[in-house]
């Protein structure tokens, strides 16, 4: 199957495939049934990483530093959130959304306000990617950290 652009980011949820079409700054969802695209969103400025949970998708954009949230269910823009994220990140669903890059503080989004609700100051250096699990932040790069969140 060919895409309008340039691919990266690639995500299964709610009984669809979300890629991220880069050289149009755009969110493809794909029917894995029928093998075509079903949908076309419009994204932030260089978007480069995706999660879903909490009913949704969600794009980070690391051109402009914000996370957009997708209803998982029909492909609607529900909300487009400035974190400051700016520049190479990474982001997760765990009890809220995890968003961290090289220059900024670990962001917390609270799903139910979609407003950041914290930042956690943490030396990442290197670290690119947030995954979170056994009620832990696990950030990977050169080699892994991992951080209690606070409650």
């Amino acid at each position: 199957m060919a895409l309008p652009s340039r691919s990266t980011g690639l995500l299964s949820a709610f009984g669809s495939v979300w890629i991220i079409g880069v050289g149009n700054e755009e969110l493809y969802r794909v029917d894995p049934n029928g093998n075509k695209i079903t949908a076309t969103i419009d994204v932030g400025s260089r978007p480069g990483a995706l999660a879903a949970g909490e009913g949704s998708v969600w794009v980070l954009n690391e051109g402009d530093g914000t996370v957009q949230r997708i209803d998982g269910t029909n492909g609607k823009l529900v909300a487009s959130i400035d974190t400051g994220t700016v520049g190479k990140g990474a982001i997760d669903v765990g009890g809220v959304i995890w968003v961290n890059s090289r220059l900024t503080p670990i962001i917390q989004i609270d799903p139910r306000t979609n407003l950041v609700r914290g930042k956690i100051k943490v030396e990442t250096g290197e670290y690119s990617t947030i995954r979170y699990g056994g009620g832990s932040l696990w950030i990977s790069g050169a080699s892994i950290r991992r951080i209690k969140p606070p409650d």
